[in-house]
């Protein structure tokens, strides 16, 4: 299954109040959304959901919702509007429902890649708006459903700290800082790499560079020279050495395909 490519229109992260309802009679774009905590039910053409923590779906345009919650367990939602530029999900854009329910297994992930579309969006940020909430819709797809899936408290926690790498792949990470993270050792960490990813921190966090690099070549015109500076890349040549390690070739030759 290959990434979707959507763009990011409009999101935000709800806190409702007690007397929160939602009534919408057709809904005009894709929208993901996400229960992050509180107790609730919304009715999807006709079809009813009981709300708690990890519920998402992606309604689609056309949709009819209505839905409301418990004013003593009030919902927290993060929503982000999108169109689809581009995808081979068939279910996504299938027109025999208006709409797709998960009840995910990792939600802390799918949340996380939300808030980093809503942050880069807030900060005029669109490319990388549009790709971290592509990621979104992409991790929608990939988590098994909640009621089938369990994990040790441990993998939740690698995750979580995979996702914020994901969320901020520029920033100077080190093992120091990742095993802190974690609470282990820095020999732990890159076993608990090893075992849950298939491979050690570093090129975890190396992975995620050359990912939005080469989504930054392929959607923005920004230089070469500006993407390896956000990327905490001190020189261009390395770089360059290290996208075409993993990329196959180098830079410039990948915006040309």
């Amino acid at each position: 299954m290959h990434i979707p490519y959507v763009t990011y229109k409009i999101g935000n992260i709800h806190d409702c109040s007690p007397d929160w309802t939602w009534n919408v009679s057709s809904m005009n774009d894709y929208d993901i959304w996400l229960v992050c905590a509180g107790r609730g039910s919304l009715v999807c053409d006709g079809v009813e959901h009981r709300l708690a923590g990890g519920d998402s779906f992606i309604f689609k345009p056309g949709a009819r919702i209505a839905g409301t919650h418990l004013p003593d367990h009030p919902l927290q939602v993060i929503a982000c509007h999108f169109d689809i530029v581009r995808t081979s999900i068939k279910e996504l854009t299938s027109v025999s429902n208006r709409f797709l329910y998960r009840r995910l297994s990792k939600p802390e992930i799918t949340a996380g890649l939300l808030r980093f579309a809503i942050q880069n969006a807030q900060g005029k940020r669109q490319a990388a708006a549009d790709y971290w909430l592509s990621a979104a819709v992409m991790s929608f797809f990939e988590q098994q459903s909640g009621e089938q899936a369990s994990a040790p408290a441990v993998t939740h926690e690698l995750d979580r700290l995979c996702a914020e790498i994901a969320g901020n792949p520029g920033r100077n990470w080190t093992i120091a800082e990742i095993a802190k993270k974690l609470r282990y050792s820095g020999d732990h960490c890159r076993r608990l790499f090893l075992k849950h990813k298939g491979q050690p921190p570093m090129d975890y966090v190396i992975r995620c560079r050359i990912e939005r690099a080469c989504f930054l070549l392929k959607y923005t015109d920004m230089p070469v020279a500006e993407i390896a500076d956000e990327l905490s890349y001190k020189t261009i040549y390395y770089f360059s050495r290290q996208f075409r390690k993993v990329a196959g070739v180098p830079p410039r030759v990948y915006r040309r395909k």
